[in-house]
């Protein structure tokens, strides 16, 4: 499992040849996707890894060598790792560093020294390692086995969500993510309460193409704070919940799947039109639950 910045959804791939499989996990702050969705993405993949009895060996987290500072979405990633992975478990984790051929070995060795000794310096205290990844395959076959040869392990928001049965807010993550939520709520009610004096002021003056641009802040600051309601919302459904709309989903993925391939066996004959019809109910049902 990895966890890096630069993409949007989870993706899980085999590595060939071997019954290794990687969980390749989006940053949070993401600009595309929302917290929550991630942790959301995050929590569903390691329902499905309970449900179907698969070992969960250990972490990767990366992070790129000529960054030179730690920016506040650098900062939220590893709070947000240690929460979801847990203390403990530092011991299964790697903190690899990467883009070692885009500047001086020696700045690099520096910046690597800095982060030791700096915010990765909790997270080695309880046991993680540090790999430096060298842009060839060998390298990434070496820091994978590090952690794939291990005994496995519960991530704490596993252990929470999954074995506890909590809600995702009451999970250390989850309760991470509502306070940002909360504070980006007071930011924007905040915001919205100044636009709306301004826009009273506006129209008073008779400034009616300020109103009207104030007016439109307003309502995309309403929409902000409804989609920050509906993420929260989102964080309190419970792993009993939530693994029962996943395992529906993947069964109406199968039908569907299923039905596409008999339509076109069954094109032209009498079957079709049935088959056809079925197809789209099933079309319909996916839609429901949100298949894409």
């Amino acid at each position: 499992m990895s966890f890096a910045v630069g993409t949007s959804e989870i993706a899980v791939f085999q590595i060939p040849s071997t019954d290794i499989w990687l969980m390749d996990s989006p940053g949070f702050d993401d600009t595309v996707v929302s917290d929550t969705d991630i942790l959301q993405q995050f929590a569903d993949e390691l329902a499905s890894c309970f449900d179907n009895e698969v070992k969960i060996s250990g972490v990767l987290y990366m992070h790129a060598i000529n960054e030179v500072r730690m920016k506040g979405s650098m900062l939220k990633n590893l709070r947000m790792f240690k929460k979801m992975v847990g203390e403990k478990n530092m011991g299964c984790c790697v903190l690899v560093t990467t883009k070692w051929g885009l500047q001086g070995i020696e700045v690099s060795t520096a910046r690597e020294e800095e982060l030791k000794k700096g915010s990765w310096s909790p997270l080695l205290a309880n046991g993680a390692g540090i790999s430096r990844f060298e842009d060839s395959k060998k390298s990434a076959v070496d820091i994978v086995m590090r952690v794939a040869e291990t005994g496995g392990f519960i991530p704490k928001i596993a252990q929470e969500y999954v074995v506890e049965g909590k809600q995702l807010s009451e999970t250390e993550a989850g309760r991470e993510v509502i306070d940002d939520i909360e504070k980006a709520k007071a930011f924007h009610q905040e915001e919205m309460k100044m636009m709306q004096e301004e826009h009273l002021s506006a129209i008073e003056a008779n400034k009616n193409e300020f109103a009207s641009l104030l007016k439109q802040y307003e309502q995309e600051s309403v929409a902000k704070l409804e989609e920050m309601e509906r993420s929260k919302a989102e964080l309190e459904r419970t792993y009993e919940e939530n693994i029962h709309k996943v395992r529906t989903s993947r069964v109406l993925r199968a039908i569907r799947n299923a039905l596409g391939a008999i339509i076109t066996l069954a094109s032209g004959g009498t079957l079709g039109p049935w088959v056809v019809g079925l197809r789209a109910a099933t079309d319909a049902a996916c839609g429901i639950v949100g298949i894409p």
